[in-house]
């Protein structure tokens, strides 16, 4: 089991790794999308939601965000991310630059979010 600043670092860690694959693992990129492979960016996301904190991912499932913003921004994300593309099942149709922005913005809301759960349990 992580502590909550070991998460905190693995998490960010795997954002990062997920904006590396946005930018540069593309295959094609029209005008404000990119068609990314659709094993990669599951992979991922399956990292990421293992790194957070068991307390995090029951406020995951909960369809109110309340008081933390970086469920919503999690939402949002995926959103961005996970749009199917009509040509091919194994690629998403990814708004790359939605996504870099809700990762950036995630990253740093996350910690606040995560410390503010632990303090208050």
């Amino acid at each position: 089991m992580l502590t909550v600043d070991e998460s905190i670092i693995e998490l960010r860690k795997y954002l990062k790794k997920l904006s590396n694959v946005i930018e540069n693992n593309a295959s094609f990129t029209f005008f404000k999308v990119k068609v990314v492979d659709k094993n990669r960016i599951d992979d991922i996301l399956c990292c990421i939601e293992a790194t957070f904190p068991d307390e995090y991912k029951k406020l995951l499932k909960q369809k109110q965000t309340g008081k933390y913003k970086s469920i919503s921004l999690y939402h949002s994300l995926r959103a961005s991310i996970q749009r199917k593309f009509i040509f091919s099942s194994e690629a998403y149709l990814i708004r790359y630059k939605d996504a870099q922005s809700f990762i950036a913005e995630f990253s740093v809301i996350l910690e606040q979010d995560i410390k503010f759960l632990y303090n208050n349990l």
